[in-house]
C-alpha cells in the first residue's frame, strides 16, 4: 500500500516539475512547506534529475526551491 502511494506521489511530482518547469518547483515547494503532503525531497530529486538531463540548471533549481520555502520559514520565525 505504501509503495503504491509513494509511486503515485513520485510520478505526480516528476510530471508536475517537468511540465511546470521552475514555476512548478516553486509552487510545489511552497505547497509542501505549507504542510500539504508533498515531500520537498521528491521535488528537489525531480529537479536534480532534470538538471542531469540538461533540462534544468542545477543552481537555479536549488535557488527556486529555496525561495519556494521562504514563506513557510518567515511564518515560523
Amino acid at each position: 500500500m505504501a509503495a503504491k502511494i509513494l509511486l503515485g506521489l513520485t510520478t505526480f511530482t516528476l510530471h508536475a516539475v517537468g511540465a511546470g518547469g521552475y514555476l512548478g518547483v516553486l509552487l510545489l515547494m511552497a505547497i509542501g512547506c505549507a504542510c500539504v503532503p508533498i515531500p520537498s525531497e521528491l521535488v528537489m530529486l525531480s529537479s536534480g534529475s532534470l538538471a542531469v538531463e540538461g533540462k534544468f540548471n542545477l543552481w537555479l533549481a536549488a535557488l527556486v526551491g529555496t525561495v519556494g520555502c521562504l514563506p513557510a520559514v518567515a511564518r515560523r520565525g
